[in-house]
């Protein structure tokens, strides 16, 4: 088969036809910073995909202005999981990267361990049909420690990413690794962008994501959000859905109106 290559790059790279259209195997991390951003991550074995994504979906604590709530977990397939990307990728601008030195059995593994876990699923009023099926609260959500962005790099650490160690030596002579951390997504972006270009086990998938997940319904990109963000796995309300609605083509990427009582954040359906 021919490996004619066109004019895509990866990492400033040319890439083949063959490549953008063949199968993505491994683990993506996906951040979008529009308003407060959101973090989530895909599996991908060949033909299938599975999407986790962790926020405040449902009710808020409130006493704590809608910074803290019931976590929530929710795993996509099909078609659920090729619509949230979609909404991701052409209203947010979201950008994918994937992750080589994990396992993507283990993430796999960590991710729905967590989500069986519980048999609790949210119920607040307003939100979405699907995030009712598909999401399950694990845990307390706090926007300052345990978020969309904390969740997914927990989880690759415990399936054996190195890409957040970092070595501080001099001469050559290692004095001591640490480990990066990051609670919002804008910082993580700007991490894997940086560590994309010197690191071949990061790499920027986004444009190979377009050519997997074509912008057939001519989804508009967001230009403006609200006064704390709209898209967020916290405070926004929703990343181009109802989230009343119980239909897939519509999906919240962090948190519901239900939840965020209309307090902080504003709807852009």
């Amino acid at each position: 088969m021919s490996t004619t290559r066109n004019d895509r790059t990866i990492n400033g790279k040319p890439i083949t036809t063959l490549q953008s259209y063949a199968p993505l195997q491994g683990v993506c991390i996906w951040v979008e910073t529009k308003g407060t951003g959101h973090t989530f991550l895909t599996v991908h074995n060949k033909d299938d995909l599975i999407l986790y994504t962790y926020g405040r979906y449902d009710d808020a604590y409130l006493v704590t202005a809608g910074l803290m709530g019931e976590g929530v977990l929710i795993r996509y397939t099909g078609t659920q999981a090729t619509t949230y990307i979609k909404k991701e990728l052409y209203r947010l601008s979201c950008q994918a990267y994937l992750i080589s030195d994990v396992s993507k059995e283990k993430v796999k593994q960590i991710f729905d361990q967590i989500w069986n876990s519980s048999s609790e699923h949210p119920d607040g009023k307003g939100v979405a049909e699907d995030i009712k099926k598909f999401g399950r609260v694990i845990d307390h959500y706090d926007l300052s420690g345990n978020n969309c962005t904390t969740k997914v790099i927990d989880v690759l650490i415990k399936a054996g990413t190195k890409i957040f160690n970092t070595n501080v030596s001099i001469f050559n002579y290692n004095l001591y690794t640490y480990k990066e951390d990051f609670t919002i997504p804008s910082s993580l972006k700007k991490f894997l962008d940086e560590k994309s270009y010197r690191d071949n086990r990061v790499t920027n998938v986004t444009d190979r994501m377009k050519s997997y997940f074509p912008n057939s319904a001519k989804i508009n990109n967001l230009k403006k959000v609200g006064s704390l963000g709209e898209s967020s796995g916290s405070l926004g309300n929703s990343s181009g859905s109802s989230a009343n609605s119980s239909s897939s083509e519509q999906m919240s990427s962090g948190s519901s109106p239900a939840s965020s009582a209309g307090s902080v954040g504003s709807s852009i359906n």
